[in-house]
């Protein structure tokens, strides 16, 4: 049985999509480095504070990581999982912010880029 996979990615519970697009490239970014194969690799993710999030119980009463959503055909089964972190990390520090030094005061009230 193939499997296909969808993946939704939340913070504190909701979907950002600016969080969720950075979310999807990090997760390609990590099955090309882990060479993921299974969906117990894929439930691994763990990039940036993201993790796995069981999405109900099992029969046996271990937690079920992933769930079909819809089969197409015979041969293909869609699958969903859950991913949610509790903070968003700070953004990159920028290598040079606008200061008022870096101005020079001219007569009309505008101010003009020092170089």
């Amino acid at each position: 049985m193939q499997r296909n996979f969808s993946q939704r990615f939340r913070h504190k519970g909701r979907v950002v999509a600016v969080h969720a697009k950075r979310a999807r490239g990090l997760m390609g970014r990590y099955f090309a480095e882990q060479d993921a194969q299974s969906l117990s690799d894929v439930s691994e993710f763990g990039l940036e504070g993201y993790r796995c999030v069981a999405v109900g119980e099992s029969g046996d009463g271990s937690k079920q990581l992933w769930e079909t959503v819809n089969v197409v055909g015979e041969n293909i089964q869609v699958v969903q999982m859950l991913f949610d972190r509790d903070d968003v990390p700070g953004p990159p520090s920028m290598a040079k912010t606008k200061r008022k030094d870096d101005y020079t005061e001219c007569n009309s009230d505008k101010r003009i880029r020092s170089k």
